[in-house]
């Protein structure tokens, strides 16, 4: 028996981080406290959709993430001068 989540577990897993970050998009301001238990896909969106809403310790956090999606997708944020 595989460990991997059926397709009907995927879908409630891609469902509620979705609802998450929509959740996010309409806050002022996000922490590191809003992403900590976000998984690496969530993650990514933040540093790629989010950005400028984060605060500096979530903008540290996504550029030290440990996932290099992640990184990438914050490095560029902050390369391009958006609030880093």
């Amino acid at each position: 028996m595989s460990n991997y989540p059926s397709p009907k577990e995927l879908e409630v897993l891609y469902s509620e981080r979705d609802a998450r970050i929509d959740a996010l998009s309409r806050c002022d301001q996000i922490s590191t406290t809003d992403i900590q238990t976000l998984d690496r896909l969530g993650r990514f969106r933040v540093a790629d959709e989010l950005w400028l809403k984060c605060d500096q310790g979530a903008q540290s956090a996504l550029l030290g993430d440990e996932h290099a999606h992640v990184r990438s997708a914050a490095n560029w944020r902050c390369n391009n001068r958006e609030a880093c």
